[in-house]
């Protein structure tokens, strides 16, 4: 079907905080990077943090002050989708985290205002992960049609150096789901240092200094400094308790950095045999896998060549289509 002029797809994008990950913001700039002549493409960040009724409330008022043909709503501020056009309307959820650990009425209110109405307030539901679906089905007792759009590596500038006896491990985020205490628990007899992307509280870097483990910390890190802390790792360490899908595995891998990560959903899927899947609540384990995966040259080679295998998996190209694709179904539709 010819148009006159280019439809307008309006992708909404949360303010971060500072000292957050923002992963969501690189993959959908990614998406609309490239020129397109079907799409104008227009990314609106909120321009209040998610945080209090009333910036969250002036959140709302704003995105539909700023609706599109297309209105796209990337993940963590699904509530904006309160006084959208039903019918214009897509909802990206990410995970269901904090569904599953708040308690009592903020967790009412949380699946109230985070799921319940975004779910009933658009055409399309899409998630990162069959992981996210099944709990969305499961928690939200929803039979709507959700769609998996896997997450993808952006088009970064991934510049690798051959840097020999590297003697770090890089740890990205901070936040309790990724079980970092348990990472400072395995390393404490060990000689190398930890890189660590993420704020540390006063607990945390006291137990690091008390046992003496060699670290450095950095917080709020550009994308440049992001590629060099790979190049100075021989591993990812990420036993996280829980992802909506664990984009720094794939992020690792493209950079040739062998990754230990959890043996649970969804990372055993998306890693499958290119990682080391490790239990991540046994330290021991952790500790066991570290130190194998730092002497053994043979080993770190022949996971960092099944990681450049499993990315393939996972290129931007795959994901644009099946957003493009959704994007021209819902203006069949209409």
């Amino acid at each position: 079907m010819s148009r006159l002029k280019k439809i307008k797809v309006h992708i909404f994008l949360r303010k971060p905080y500072k000292f957050e990950n923002h992963s969501v913001e690189k993959l959908f700039s990614s998406i609309v990077k490239e020129k397109n002549d079907e799409f104008e493409f227009i990314l609106l960040k909120c321009p209040f943090h998610s945080k209090g009724f009333l910036r969250r409330f002036l959140n709302c008022i704003w995105a539909f002050f700023k609706q599109g043909d297309i209105n796209h709503i990337s993940g963590d501020t699904n509530f904006i989708s309160i006084f959208l056009d039903k019918n214009k309307t897509i909802n990206t959820f990410l995970d269901c985290y904090n569904l599953r650990h708040f308690t009592g009425l903020k967790k009412i209110i949380f699946k109230f205002f985070w799921f319940y109405i975004p779910i009933m307030k658009s055409k399309y539901i899409t998630t990162i992960s069959n992981f996210t679906k099944h709990e969305l089905k499961v928690l939200l007792n929803t039979n709507k049609e959700i769609k998996v759009i896997d997450c993808f590596l952006t088009q970064n500038n991934y510049k690798k150096k051959i840097i020999e006896n590297k003697n770090c491990a890089l740890v990205i985020g901070t936040t309790k789901n990724k079980n970092i205490d348990k990472i400072f628990l395995a390393v404490k007899k060990t000689t190398f240092a930890l890189l660590i992307v993420g704020k540390l509280d006063h607990k945390q870097k006291n137990f690091l200094l008390k046992n003496n483990i060699k670290y450095k910390n950095f917080i709020n890190v550009s994308e440049k400094k992001i590629i060099e802390l790979y190049n100075m790792s021989f591993v990812l360490v990420n036993p996280s308790l829980y992802e909506g899908f664990g984009l720094t595995n794939l992020e690792a891998q493209k950079m040739g950095v062998p990754v230990i990560t959890s043996n649970i959903s969804p990372m055993k899927e998306i890693m499958r045999d290119s990682a080391i899947l490790i239990n991540p609540n046994d330290e021991h384990e952790i500790h066991r896998n570290i130190n194998k995966i730092h002497r053994d040259k043979l080993l770190r080679n022949k996971i960092i060549i099944k990681g450049y295998k499993n990315i393939l998996n996972y290129d931007i190209k795959f994901a644009k289509k099946k957003y493009f694709d959704l994007y021209r179904k819902m203006l069949n539709e209409k």
